[in-house]
């Protein structure tokens, strides 16, 4: 599917150089929710055979979440995300276990030490996200993968008011159990968590939507600015795959 927007990582970007250290909560808020929404679809797809695939992004970043310039954000690139399916013999692994693969700062304890991972290390990446969008900044900072390591499996993030103290408080325990190291601690599902969101956005009376994201895109890269992209017509496509 061709998507016609931005990523985050270049939302980020951009709110930086207009002087926004961060996204404002409910533009954050609804980006992550959609992005759960996704996940949580992938987590749930079924075979052919109608057996769970057991899907595990393993690499969800602000890179991999793309936003279109209608406010609608998808999870893009499962090329390395690990599929398990269930059999007579147990569970079969499709691609390796205690390979390291993904982007180091947005890893889960699990994952970051190479253990069998399930969707809630997703969900764990995609708090890790929440807390980068509305801080300005990673949880757990660190410049080698040793430093990272500890920061994540050992050590809790500095609270969110630290970096932006208009943080509101009711975010902070949905924060808290999405980046929970325990996975049993932490959200059983990515559904769980959108669910928190949504109501959390319902208590403090945003009406944040798809189309406020779209108006906030809209002022913070004007359709002027944005890149133009050709896509290729149908004899062109066809001369390529030729």
């Amino acid at each position: 599917e061709y998507i016609d927007g931005i990523t985050l990582e270049g939302i980020l970007d951009a709110a930086r150089t207009s002087g926004q250290p961060a996204l404002p909560w409910p533009i954050a808020v609804r980006i992550v929710s959609n992005a759960a929404e996704g996940l949580d679809h992938a987590h749930k797809a079924k075979d052919s055979a109608g057996s769970p695939l057991l899907l595990v992004h393993r690499d969800v970043s602000p890179s991999n979440i793309m936003v279109g310039w209608d406010g609608v954000a998808k999870v893009l690139d499962f090329g390395i995300a690990k599929a398990m399916s269930l059999s007579h013999g147990g569970p079969k692994v499709r691609t390796g276990i205690g390979v390291i693969k993904g982007k180091v700062p947005y890893m889960s304890p699990e994952q970051i030490q190479g253990l069998e991972l399930d969707a809630r290390s997703d969900v764990f990446s995609l708090a890790v996200v929440l807390y980068e969008l509305t801080t300005g900044q990673r949880p757990f900072p660190g410049e080698t993968t040793g430093k990272l390591t500890l920061e994540i499996t050992s050590r809790e993030p500095r609270p969110p008011e630290t970096f932006n103290p208009s943080f509101p408080p009711d975010l902070h325990p949905i924060l808290s159990r999405g980046l929970a190291k325990g996975v049993d601690k932490r959200y059983q599902s990515a559904r769980d968590f959108k669910v928190d969101l949504e109501q959390f956005l319902a208590d403090q009376h945003s009406s944040c939507s798809n189309y406020d994201v779209e108006a906030y895109l809209r002022e913070l890269i004007p359709p002027d600015r944005r890149p133009k992209v050709e896509i290729p017509s149908g004899d062109e496509l066809a001369r390529l795959e030729g």
